[in-house]
């Protein structure tokens, strides 16, 4: 059965699933150290949602949330559930939770990114709603790998 909770407190074994997890999000992307997952989830403004299926985790996710001139707006980020618990709807499961909770927050709106190769999670958002902005994208890089 599939569990979702927002992260309140997290272990090593949890630290090593969401290092896992984050390899199949991006090639990328850092390690994550449990000091660095804790100062995140001590944060107001962001829950860390994680899904688990027979005690195991399967996927996780972060919705955020501020307010500023233009509304109080959130955004998902950090959407993966894990290659092996892929097709069971966890995904689906996941992503109703957090809108949910963007309701009850009082957000106007959520907005989430997606690569267009990840074709089932594009259609995934869509069902749910979401609609593809006409816009551009744009990131300036701040810190490079190793810089200080």
């Amino acid at each position: 059965m599939v569990h979702i909770e927002i992260a309140k407190d997290l272990n090593k074994i949890d630290i090593r699933g969401m290092n896992r997890l984050l390899s199949q999000l991006d090639d990328n992307c850092e390690r994550i150290k449990l000091n660095d997952i804790q100062e995140i989830i001590s944060r107001d403004s962001l829950n860390l949602y994680l899904v688990h299926e027979d005690n195991q985790l399967a996927g996780f996710g972060i919705l955020v949330w501020y307010k500023i001139i233009t509304g109080f707006k959130g955004w998902i980020e950090d959407v993966v559930i894990d290659q092996a618990f892929r097709g069971r709807r966890m995904g689906k499961i996941l992503l109703l939770k957090m809108i949910e909770d963007g309701v009850k927050l009082g957000l106007e709106a959520v907005y989430l990114t997606s690569r267009p190769e990840r074709i089932i999670a594009n259609k995934l958002y869509q069902s749910l709603g979401f609609e593809k902005k006409d816009t551009n994208c744009f990131i300036l890089k701040l810190k490079s790998k190793g810089a200080v």
